[in-house]
């Protein structure tokens, strides 16, 4: 094995470890099942700066009407996250899982470029599917 070879072997070596150990910059997705969303949201904004989403919903079999807070974090802050809402809503459901994409823009003249087009394919496709837009005929 000559230097070329050591070195390769060296860099991925270095590659797998950092990969395997620095998590700074995974993300989770957090979602929060509850019946009661503004205590939870209230202690949320109080100690993280991070914004959170509420989200209407029933559930499919009792027909009971409950909350999903829904908020995307760094997976170093995920059990401080947990802690705080279960010390002021300890009946609720948390369910956490990785976050592989998260975008975020502001669509104005400036950036309406910046978003790809299989984004807006996906918007219209929703939009669609939620009958924001009919079809014409």
């Amino acid at each position: 094995m000559g230097i070329c070879g050591i070195f390769n072997y060296l860099q991925f070596i270095s590659t797998q470890t950092i990969s395997r150990f620095y998590h700074r910059y995974a993300q989770i997705t957090v979602e929060i099942t509850t019946e009661n969303p503004d205590i939870i949201t209230k202690a949320y904004t109080e100690n993280f700066k991070h914004g959170m989403s509420v989200i209407d919903a029933y559930g499919a079999y009792s027909n009971k009407k409950f909350y999903i807070c829904k908020t995307v974090i760094s997976s170093y802050e995920e059990a401080d996250v947990i802690d705080c809402v279960l010390n002021v809503a300890p009946n609720v459901i948390i369910n956490s899982y990785k976050t592989n994409h998260f975008l975020w823009q502001v669509l104005s003249s400036a950036n309406w470029l910046k978003v790809s087009k299989t984004h807006y394919l996906r918007l219209f496709s929703f939009l669609l599917n939620c009958n924001f837009l009919k079809p014409i005929p």
